[in-house]
């Protein structure tokens, strides 16, 4: 029997792999891991329960103990892979967990627009062979998946309804671009109020440090989200942002950084 340990995110790309997996090799031998930041949207983990109806299989449930923002205050450092969250919080414990019960292959969810990252995997992780069922024909985008999902009777996490690109920390992804944390700030405005409250605190303990980065003039400074904030409502000129910069981590398939 062939092992499979499957990395769940809660997001579409990770169901939908799960569904694939099960439809070409069957449960047995498969695991389903998930692992929760103490971050996440609540609707994130009626999902899970709704999948793990939908599959016939439990989620086996992995958790660190912090939140993303508390890896940073322990480590004193806002922004790079000194304080990773993503790798803390996800990336370590997967494998830690891939060690411990020492699966034949390794499964992730992330789709065909997103190949290179799969070789890039398999580059820095060669001792588990990885399979990415997403990246296989019939290739969705994310609107396919989301169709897809309900094509099975389950309603997507509702972050995906609310214009997010994927449905972690309930937003407040703390590698995530400018561009995501304007939509962010328009979407959910108390969440984006709390981020930017904790922000400010690291930044009275600790100096000019912040999520994002300003890089206009070919400079790049400190962009708190107090600033961003204060730029969106003031209305200024579109040039100021960088609408395209989403950004993102990676969350579980980080492989890089350091504890």
């Amino acid at each position: 029997m062939v092992k499979r340990m499957l990395s769940f995110s809660g997001g579409a790309g990770s169901f939908l792999s799960a569904v694939r997996t099960i439809e070409r090799h069957g449960r047995d031998g498969l695991e389903l891991v998930f692992c929760d930041t103490l971050a996440e949207d609540c609707d994130l983990y009626r999902f899970n329960r709704d999948a793990e109806a939908f599959l016939g299989m439990k989620l086996t449930v992995l958790c660190e103990g912090r939140t993303p923002f508390q890896t940073v205050f322990d480590k004193r450092y806002l922004n790079g892979s000194r304080a990773d969250c993503s790798r803390l919080l996800k990336g370590k414990m997967l494998d830690a967990h891939a060690v411990a019960t020492q699966p034949d292959i390794r499964v992730i969810g992330i789709d065909w627009s997103e190949s290179s990252r799969l070789e890039d995997i398999r580059e820095k992780l060669p001792q588990w062979t990885w399979e990415a069922p997403m990246i296989e024909p019939p290739r969705l985008t994310k609107e396919g998946m989301l169709f897809e999902i309900r094509r099975l009777g389950l309603e997507p996490p509702q972050m995906y309804a609310e214009g997010y690109e994927h449905n972690n920390c309930a937003g407040s992804c703390l590698k995530a671009g400018i561009g995501h944390w304007k939509h962010h700030l328009k979407a959910r405005p108390a969440e984006f109020a709390k981020s930017e409250a904790q922000e400010n605190e690291f930044r009275q303990q600790y100096g000019d440090f912040a999520i994002l980065r300003d890089r206009r003039g070919g400079k790049t400074v400190p962009l708190p989200l107090s600033e961003l904030r204060r730029r969106v409502e003031s209305n200024e000129t579109p040039s100021l942002f960088d609408d395209e910069e989403w950004g993102g981590c990676g969350c579980a398939l980080n492989v890089e950084g350091d504890e």
